[in-house]
């Protein structure tokens, strides 16, 4: 499954709170006293927000991204690859933020952009965060291919890309024994 946020509000007692703790992804802090009408409207545009996230399919991550570049985009991409998950950040077609795991920036950017088989979606809304990648997307779509390319040439195939195309069953398919009889030609049939 992707990587979808979901909507958390949390209630504070004070303001301060969330500023000594720092930014936390996908949570809205809403401070006491609540009123009823302030906390509805916050959790319909949360809902709302979160309704907006459309899975894409048939295009690659790599063809949909140049795509957000060239329309200027803004938006946030929830990509998955087997067991792995992340995201990428748009600003008006520029990529800005990149996390994945533990990573963050262009290290996370150029792991997502170089996993062979995604799934992704998308939402266009920006998290406000301060830029991570200072390279162009070019630049980093180029390096994740080179390290694709070196990394195939040590690795045919990972495990984890092999579990996550399920439509892959040439593992599972034997190769019949050198002994085997050979079938008998196929012949036609009239009709």
């Amino acid at each position: 499954s992707l990587p979808l946020p979901i909507p958390i509000l949390v209630i504070e007692q004070s303001p301060g709170l969330a500023r000594d703790r720092g930014p936390r992804a996908g949570v809205e802090p809403l401070h006491v006293p609540v009123h009823a009408q302030e906390l509805r409207e916050r959790m319909a545009t949360l809902l709302t927000r979160r309704a907006q996230i459309v899975r894409i399919e048939g295009v690659s991550l790599t063809g949909f991204v140049q795509l957000v570049e060239m329309e200027r985009r803004t938006c946030t991409l929830f990509v998955a690859a087997a067991e792995r998950r992340g995201t990428l950040s748009f600003g008006c077609g520029r990529l800005v933020d990149a996390q994945c795991g533990e990573r963050d920036g262009e290290p996370a950017a150029l792991e997502i952009l170089g996993w062979p088989v995604t799934a992704f979606a998308y939402q266009g809304v920006l998290t406000a965060r301060p830029a991570t990648i200072r390279r162009s997307l070019t630049e980093l779509l180029l390096e994740a291919a080179r390290l694709g390319d070196e990394s195939a040439r040590t690795d045919t195939r990972t495990d984890a890309d092999a579990a996550f195309n399920e439509f892959d069953f040439r593992d599972e398919v034997p190769d019949p024994p050198a002994n085997a009889p050979t079938p008998p030609p196929a012949t036609p049939v009239e009709t």
